[in-house]
């Protein structure tokens, strides 16, 4: 078994009233099989059947008339037509049975042994412009079959995409490349193709970025009869390392109409991030890592800082607490780059060289109430944190241990 397009690769436009020509959709249909189908889907606009008057079908069987069926509306009871074939001699019986989305099947049955070639015609009764696809075959689950347009046009129900379309071209990260799809079929045109995932292979910079929003009922993307949307490409948010050529053929169940893409994706350039902490032992606006700058490829972000007079690690970014002994150290840095120390741990901040433990731990805020037991008049601590901080009162000038909370 198989199907056939009787149309060939052409898409049948008629007019009010107007008669199309004849096309052959069938041979002799062997007796032991005995019965043939025909299914026609008319075409109105795009993601949108008509649902207006039913076109005239007619069948010829060899030299015989042409016999207009009988067309019926799903679910009413068929009326069979007698086939005149060559001879004057029944060649089979036919009914044609209007289904959902303006899509007519034809049923030949009760074949006689002389029978065929056979032949379709069809006229259109409706005043809209239609467009007309038929598929054939002895089985009629074969006739429900997807046509798909790569690179169509919206509106135009021509067969043939544009095959530029079939080239895809992303020059940078953000870059995305839409490319219009239609279904010309009897059946729903399903893409086995998942969003966001790499095409062409596990490594691939390339991607379909989105694919039809209806899917089917194991969420495959799909485009329905009279079906038209975009498939929008896009770029890997790994980037591209260098520049590359991505093949692939577009995953869908339609054999007879594939489209096989060649896409190229131009190597990846980030710009650089916004600057981290500045560098605490020089004038550096703030830590740029080296390319290929974290965190798009993945690469650390321990190498030197890329500012211009810096070079410094990322480590040396960023600051530890002030030193108490108000020597103006901005922040404590070790010798590797630490924020913090051991206690004999010297910071290496210039004009600093206290350790850690005498000048850098944070210390809370002393109280505000202290007064001085020197007696000098001093009413109340008022300077920095830590025990070695100065009374800034100028009556004072003693260090923080001096004071005491004042006497209730």
């Amino acid at each position: 078994m198989g199907f056939d397009f009787p149309f060939g690769s052409q898409v049948v436009e008629l007019a009010f009233q107007q008669v199309s020509d004849e096309f052959p959709f069938s041979d002799l249909v062997p007796i032991e099989i005995g019965e043939t189908y025909l299914r026609v889907i008319a075409l109105w606009r795009d993601n949108q059947a008509l649902g207006g008057k039913a076109p005239t079908v007619e069948v010829r069987s060899g030299q015989g008339g042409l016999t207009p069926l009988t067309v019926t509306p799903l679910g009413e009871g068929t009326t069979a037509v007698p086939v005149i074939g060559t001879d004057g001699v029944v060649a089979a019986q036919g009914t044609c049975v209007r289904g959902n989305n303006d899509v007519y099947l034809v049923h030949l049955f009760a074949i006689a042994e002389t029978n065929g070639p056979w032949q379709l015609r069809l006229t259109n009764n409706d005043p809209q412009t239609l467009h007309f696809v038929a598929i054939s075959s002895t089985d009629p689950d074969q006739t429900l079959q997807p046509w798909m347009v790569w690179g169509a046009t919206p509106g135009n129900f021509t067969a043939a995409g544009d095959p530029n379309e079939l080239h895809v071209f992303l020059p940078g990260l953000f870059t995305t490349h839409a490319v219009t799809v239609r279904n010309l079929g009897t059946a729903p045109l399903v893409f086995d193709e998942k969003a966001g995932e790499s095409i062409g292979g596990p490594d691939s910079p390339a991607v379909m970025a989105a694919l039809p929003a209806r899917t089917d009922p194991d969420h495959h993307p799909l485009l329905d009869t009279h079906g038209v949307d975009q498939i929008v490409f896009g770029v890997h948010h790994n980037g591209a390392d260098a520049d590359t050529t991505v093949t692939h053929t577009v995953q869908a169940n339609d054999g007879r109409h594939q489209a096989q893409l060649t896409i190229l994706v131009k190597r990846t350039n980030y710009p650089p991030p916004s600057p981290g902490a500045p560098c605490n032992i020089d004038h550096c606006p703030g830590y740029v890592p080296p390319p290929p700058y974290e965190p798009a490829l993945g690469a650390p972000t321990t190498g030197p800082c890329g500012q211009t007079g810096c070079g410094h690690g990322e480590g040396f970014h960023g600051l530890g607490p002030a030193c108490r002994l108000d020597d103006g150290c901005p922040g404590y840095r070790s010798a590797n780059g630490g924020t913090s120390g051991a206690e004999d741990d010297v910071c290496v901040q210039p004009g600093c060289g206290h350790t850690w433990g005498e000048s850098h731990k944070i210390h809370h805020q002393p109280p505000p109430d202290t007064h001085c037991r020197r007696d000098d008049g001093c009413p109340a601590f008022s300077g920095g944190s830590g025990p070695h901080a100065i009374c800034r009162r100028d009556i004072c000038g003693h260090p923080f241990t001096d004071h005491t909370e004042l006497p209730t």
